[in-house]
């Protein structure tokens, strides 16, 4: 819970955040939020750690087969199926789209960059999934997603992290 106050103001020295007395319900509701998470992640680390979004993204079956052979695969995508921002400790569920099979895996990293060719210019071919000698081929993936999405989200490269599941 976060932290409540009564009147006077100012008691011995500790004074009511101007939050509080500003009136602005939206920033009110805000300020206990982030004070209620402040203090969970202080005193219960555990439970803060539960609050760390899933997403799940399908694959076909050869990607999906080099990440649970345990290949620290740098998944490619704007933004996870849902849309919802992907973060650092997240974990992404993967779902084979011919079987149903399906692993999940931390974030270990993320990156973001403007488009496809400077993600590509970033990392070497084999740590995102090209074979020796194989070109990286950025068109494909900005013809793969529309302009709209290139300009509002750009390139995200996603580092795997350790499997979570069992």
């Amino acid at each position: 819970e976060y932290p409540q106050y009564t009147r006077p103001q100012v008691f011995k020295g500790l004074a009511v955040p101007e939050v509080l007395l500003s009136g602005n319900h939206k920033e009110v509701e805000k300020w206990r939020k982030e004070q209620s998470k402040i203090i969970t992640e202080k005193n219960r680390p555990d439970l803060a750690e539960i609050k760390r979004k899933k997403h799940e993204m399908r694959l076909q079956r050869a990607p999906f087969e080099m990440i649970k052979s345990g290949y620290k695969s740098i998944e490619m995508r704007l933004y996870d199926e849902k849309r919802q921002a992907l973060r650092v400790g997240d974990s992404i569920t993967f779902t084979c789209l011919d079987g149903g099979e399906k692993l999940t895996v931390a974030i270990k990293d993320l990156r973001l960059f403007k488009n496809f060719k400077e993600l590509y210019a970033a990392y070497d071919g084999r740590s995102l999934g090209y074979k020796e000698g194989e070109e990286k081929n950025f068109e494909d993936m900005t013809k793969y997603y529309s302009k709209r999405e290139q300009k509002k989200y750009g390139a995200l490269a996603i580092e795997l992290g350790e499997r979570v599941d069992g």
